[in-house]
């Protein structure tokens, strides 16, 4: 009677090559999404309030014109204003003691 030996199959892990199929295949559309494809431009819309900012800005103030109105100088203050001397200082000038 002979004996015969016959060399094991390599058994294919079906798992494990489908794992790796996916991550190739991720990872190449990941690539072609980033690097290949350009983005669809997108139309900017401005919204009214902008519209109003921008010709607000466009406005031109002549700052002698202003300060020299006679409302503005007919204004009174009622509250003394507040005059903090170096001496008179609110901060500690060392934290730490």
């Amino acid at each position: 009677m002979a004996i015969t030996f016959e060399e094991e199959k390599k058994k294919i892990n079906w798992f494990a090559l489908a794992i790796i199929i996916i991550i190739v295949v991720t990872s190449a559309a990941v690539v072609y999404y980033l690097f290949f494809i350009n983005p669809p431009l997108i139309e900017i819309v401005i919204p009214y309030p902008l519209k109003s900012l921008e010709q607000m800005s466009q406005i031109k103030i002549n700052p002698t014109e202003v300060f020299d109105n006679p409302i503005l100088k007919n204004l009174n203050q009622y509250v003394k204003p507040i005059i903090v001397s170096p001496s008179e200082s609110v901060l500690n000038p060392n934290p730490f003691k």
